[in-house]
């Protein structure tokens, strides 16, 4: 306990108080002690609130605030919490406000740059859909005995062939103070090939295909000049713009993956777990699949970052890799030799190799809660979320809004302060204290009803958009979630077949919406005909 404290205990616990003692043997000011005893000098932390812009309260409210936005993917920026803080208070702040701001509340906040993130992704983290996810596996996982050994994740990946990841680079400040290094040298080339990469759940990787774009529908040698057959086990195709078809996906799977894998599984089920993208879910794909003992599964729609192995574990280090060979090019090359197709697998093979390591790919199943069969690897997100900071009286949150919006200026709320400064002169202390929490209250009402009209400003701006866009029809994976009321499909062999008939059933109403519109055209060819006739 601070000294000063203890002399006021002191005094309070005396029969007759004596100042001057009590500063003698706690060694403090006497005029101090005098002030303090007496209720005249209020705290230091009431003093520094009357320097600040906004009150502890407007603060608090402002800390909410920004936390509220963060659940929803949405950190703002130092100038928007400026801006916030200038219509809660109706003064301009400083440049170096945000800043103070975020050290005043260092416990709570930080400030830092972050990658992005699709908002479709942040909204797909769903705790009820990934129970969901994991129920459904398990079902059919101990349905079929499926065993690790035959249990397979496939994605894509696109390569541009010039272009670096963002990483720390060491320079001379001189050059950048005079603005002559402007950034990290590449070729730039925005040439783009395909990856499709295969992992096994017993840490184990398939061959890589990697699909070239080749307008003439050609590979050419030189492309892969580097490659050798006994050194490097890798498949190659091409496409118009270097990106995977349901040709090629159905190609994939018939010659690589099933040929890879069928000895090891003999007679029993394999589990393949991919993506939504059209080229993996046509129903040639997922017909071949169900003859061939091939049990198919797809991912909630935007969850990959958080359900999918290859996503979680593989794909991150492969980038790095390959940025790392790719700029030990250019560095040996001193930038003269430009990057081309001819260059990639040489770049390509050796990140590959690094990056699908047995680790890695163990790694990736067990963070994404697959092998060895845990849910709360990816479950444990939702229970670790931090909750809303405490309310400025104690309880869970701050009080409701106030319909009031007359206090949103400093003369009112100097107004408030000198109002309530008069009404507590002469009170008790209880009283006091109720009084001033009911000032702070009017003052933090004002300031959430700031906040709560910027955002409904927003609400109302977005549903505006909305309402703009127009429908699109939906791939027919997309309808079955849909009717079947599930975020995950399982194309178990009865699944094939409703996907069968579903797709027989959108193809017969397309055919009778062709019907019809020539029926119409036909009539309303009739109807003009009569109409001449009866003009002549």
């Amino acid at each position: 306990m601070a000294p000063i404290n203890e002399a006021i205990a002191f005094l309070q616990g005396s029969d007759k108080p004596s100042i001057s003692e009590a500063a003698k043997k706690f060694k403090v000011e006497r005029s101090t002690l005098s002030k303090h005893f007496h209720g005249k000098r209020g705290s230091i932390a009431k003093a520094n609130e009357k320097k600040q812009l906004l009150t502890n309260n407007q603060e608090l409210v402002l800390v909410n605030h920004i936390q509220r936005l963060c659940d929803w993917c949405l950190p703002p920026t130092p100038a928007m919490v400026a801006t916030w803080a200038k219509e809660m208070c109706g003064r301009q702040p400083n440049k170096n406000w945000s800043a103070g701001f975020k050290a005043r509340h260092d416990d709570i906040l930080d400030c830092r740059y972050l990658n992005t993130i699709d908002l479709a992704r942040h909204k797909a983290d769903s705790a009820a859909s990934y129970r969901q996810y994991f129920t459904i596996l398990r079902q059919k996982m101990d349905r079929y005995s499926v065993q690790p050994q035959n249990c397979y994740n496939m994605d894509e990946k696109g390569f541009l062939i010039g272009q670096l990841q963002k990483v720390k680079r060491v320079f001379p400040k001189a050059l950048m103070q005079q603005q002559r290094l402007l950034g990290t040298g590449q070729d730039g080339s925005r040439e783009w090939i395909t990856l499709l990469a295969t992992i096994c759940a017993d840490g184990s990787s398939l061959p890589p295909a990697l699909i070239y774009k080749a307008v003439s529908g050609d590979l050419q040698d030189s492309w892969l000049q580097d490659y050798d057959p006994q050194e490097h086990p890798c498949w190659f195709a091409s496409s118009p713009n270097g990106w995977t078809s349901d040709e090629l996906g159905l190609s994939w799977l018939q010659s690589l993956f099933h040929k890879q894998t069928i000895s090891k599984a003999g007679r029993d089920w394999r589990l393949l777990i991919l993506d939504g993208h059209g080229s993996h879910c046509t129903l040639s794909f997922l017909e071949w699949c169900r003859s061939n003992r091939i049990l198919v599964a797809v991912f909630p729609p935007h969850s990959t970052h958080r359900l999918q192995p290859l996503d979680v574990s593989l794909f991150g280090p492969l980038a790095t890799y390959y940025s790392q060979s790719l700029d030990a090019q250019s560095r040996l090359s001193q930038g003269l030799a430009s990057v081309t197709k001819r260059d990639f697998f040489k770049n390509f093979y050796s990140a590959f190799d690094n990056a699908f390591t047995e680790a890695n790919i163990r790694s990736g199943w067990l963070k994404t809660g697959i092998e060895p069969f845990d849910p709360d690897q990816v479950l444990k997100i939702f229970n670790e979320k931090a909750g809303d900071h405490p309310g400025i009286f104690g309880g869970e949150s701050t009080p409701s809004r106030h319909s009031s919006s007359c206090l949103d200026t400093p003369s009112a709320q100097r107004t408030i302060r000198r109002i309530v400064n008069e009404a507590v002169a002469e009170r008790d202390a209880e009283t006091q204290k109720i009084i001033r929490k009911l000032g702070g209250a009017c003052i933090t009402f004002s300031a959430k009803l700031r906040l709560a009209e910027d955002r409904e400003k927003g609400y109302v701006e977005a549903l505006g958009n909305e309402k703009k866009k127009r429908k699109r029809g939906r791939p027919f994976t997309e309808e079955l979630r849909a009717e079947e009321g599930v975020c995950v499909l399982f194309f178990s062999p009865s699944k094939v077949q409703k996907a069968r008939e579903l797709q027989d059933a959108k193809e017969a109403a397309k055919e009778r919406e062709a019907l019809e519109k020539v029926s119409r055209a036909e009539a309303r060819a009739a109807l003009k005909t009569q109409k001449n006739l009866e003009a002549q």
